[in-house]
């Protein structure tokens, strides 16, 4: 796990302010990949969402 500071708001007489990093917090990371379909002219694998086919430039159903 990595620690990530936490920083008080409590400001001393001096002006300095205190920090703790005694806070540890689990980082996640994950990706999100786009829907993937069918082109209905070429037969291969386009992103769903565009207009055309990123391969043969065919027109695709808007559903």
């Amino acid at each position: 796990m990595t620690q990530i500071p936490f920083v008080e708001s409590e400001n001393n007489d001096n002006g300095i302010t205190k920090i703790n990093q005694s806070e540890e917090y689990e980082i996640v990371e994950f990706e999100i990949f786009p829907q993937k379909i069918v082109c209905p002219d070429c037969g291969g694998i386009t992103l769903e969402g565009l207009d055309f086919c990123d391969k043969c430039g065919g027109e695709l159903y808007s559903q």
